[in-house]
């Protein structure tokens, strides 16, 4: 749990500040849902232009990769980062399961699987080749520091847009209104 609470801490702290995106405007932290399952309680849920919500989990299975580092031999390494591999895949699995983007709607049909390293990510593929795909298969991406940053700065622009969209729309209303104004003030000096 607290390798978790680092991760989620990290997200918070490291990449959405860089991403320039600002809690509780652009994202909420462990929010909770009703759903069928019970209540779900995602680590966090970024929104998205247009009221759409992507959802980030960041409970990753890390505990094995952590012992395989400090195995005594080769042996013992390999059965602990394999152990690793398919305690992520199953990961990815019950995630899928949860169908997060059914209590977020309208959102995109995926959950965000947040991995704390680059090296989590890369090792787990280096024993399960398979891993991405079979995650997308159920409807998990599987999101690295610099993958999630990616999407978080995506993200963070397209607010961007929205906002100077959204100035644009509210200056010709005023605009609009001033000609209007402007015209009525004409007629009645006639």
């Amino acid at each position: 749990d607290g390798i978790r609470d680092h991760c989620v801490t990290g997200v918070q702290t490291c990449a959405l500040p860089i991403s320039g995106m600002l809690e509780h405007v652009d994202f909420e932290t462990q929010s909770s849902t009703a759903s069928e399952q019970g209540n779900l309680r995602p680590d966090m849920v970024i929104s998205l232009p247009g009221g759409r919500k992507i959802v980030v989990d960041a409970k990753a299975p890390t505990k094995s990769y952590i012992e395989a580092s400090q195995a005594a031999n080769d042996a013992d390494r390999a059965r602990l980062l394999a152990d690793f591999a398919a305690k992520l895949a199953d990961h990815a699995k019950k995630l899928g399961a949860k169908e997060y983007w059914s209590q977020y709607k309208p959102s995109p049909e995926f959950v965000v699987l947040f991995l704390p390293s680059e090296a989590l990510f890369s090792t787990a593929l280096q024993v399960d080749p398979s891993l991405i795909e079979n995650a997308w298969g159920q409807k998990v991406v599987i999101a690295t520091p610099t993958t999630l940053l990616s999407v978080l700065r995506t993200i963070a622009h397209s607010w961007d847009r929205v906002e100077v969209e959204q100035d644009r729309k509210s200056t010709r209303l005023n605009s609009s209104h001033t000609v209007i104004s402007y015209a009525v003030f004409c007629l009645k000096k006639k």
